[in-house]
């Protein structure tokens, strides 16, 4: 009984030690996460302050058209289809005139 007791003892402070040890490299993956975070928000700051007010502007408006759950994507790249000849591919879309509309956020 004894000699199962060591065992289990043993066992025991052996998957402690792993844990803690496994407790470790997640701290510091987490603090080199946020330190990531910092840094790109830091990045995100300085590239805000070299736009100008109408291209801020752009970007709120923008914002405001992707939370908006009124805004249908697949009836924007169905019209833009339909009007674009076969030989042509868009690669960026640009917002813009945009405006509220019975109290939706509608765009040009």
């Amino acid at each position: 009984m004894l000699g199962i007791s060591v065992a289990g003892a043993t066992y025991c402070f052996s998957t402690l030690g792993h844990n803690n040890d496994k407790d470790k490299d997640y701290r510091a993956q987490i603090a080199e996460k946020e330190a990531d975070i910092q840094r790109l928000k830091g990045d995100g700051l300085k590239i805000r302050q070299q736009l100008s007010p109408e291209q801020q502007n752009l970007v709120v408006a923008a914002h405001k058209l992707v939370d908006s759950k009124n805004f249908v994507w697949s009836r924007l790249f169905s019209d833009l289809e339909n009007v674009m000849p076969g030989s042509v591919s868009a690669s960026r879309i640009a917002v813009k005139d945009v405006f509220s509309d019975n109290g939706q956020v509608r765009a040009e």
